[in-house]
């Protein structure tokens, strides 16, 4: 409510107070989200702005909060977790950090079965296995690195290379179907007889279909006939 007061003032630090007066009370309880508190107001928003939402900026803020709640004793107050988006993508974050192991154990475990099914030797399953798994660490040891670089790069050069790119290979689409659409027609003429520099300049401004009508051509004899 003080947030919400303060907003309405333009943000004003000496408006940041619960106020006395209950027309501004009651216009700044309605600007908070019914979920943010219940009728006998023993729940409270407790808002907090985080620098970033990287994983250890959310985790961070988990102990801190379990921490707080280990330490202050139940009866007085508890916060709660998971409210807001920060706190969703804590949440998400633990489940899939507690689903890691299994889920990548699953996969090596059906991987496995579908080796000895395969091979019929445990020497061969073994051999692919630690493969698999010196490829997963590297994954995790050297894909992370390669995606923080690869995202700095981006956001540096990434619109200054993109640009000139699409204008070539959009240039370069246009000038393969320009060459396509021009072959029929620069293909006729030499077939009349004419020289290639007999040909119309008007031809090659456009996709002229000449060749589309069958031009008259000498009558043919049969030698058979006299």
């Amino acid at each position: 409510m003080e947030q919400i007061i303060s907003g309405t003032y333009g943000g004003n630090l000496k408006w940041s107070t619960v106020t006395r007066n209950r027309f501004i009370s009651n216009s700044a309880h309605k600007g908070i989200p019914p979920a943010f508190f219940n009728n006998d107001c023993s729940m409270l928003p407790v808002i907090a702005y985080l620098a970033d939402h990287k994983a250890a900026t959310l985790e961070g803020v988990v102990k801190t909060v379990r921490a707080f709640n280990e330490r202050e004793p139940q009866g007085h107050a508890e916060i709660l977790l998971a409210a807001g988006s920060a706190g969703i993508e804590a949440a998400t974050n633990a489940v899939a950090s507690r689903a890691w192991l299994p889920m990548l154990g699953l996969v090596y475990g059906i991987v496995a079965a579908l080796l000895l099914l395969e091979f019929r030797s445990w020497r061969v399953t073994l051999c692919l296995l630690i493969s698999l798994v010196i490829t997963s660490l590297l994954r995790e040891a050297v894909m992370t690195g390669l995606l923080l670089t690869f995202m700095f790069l981006w956001n540096m050069v990434g619109a200054v290379v993109l640009i000139p790119a699409l204008a070539a290979v959009m240039g370069l689409g246009r000038e393969t179907a320009g060459g396509a659409s021009f072959a029929p027609t620069s293909s006729q003429e030499p077939r009349a007889g004419a020289d290639a520099g007999d040909v119309p300049a008007h031809r090659a401004a456009g996709p002229t279909w000449s060749g589309a009508a069958p031009r008259p051509g000498p009558a043919l004899q049969d030698p058979g006939l006299g």
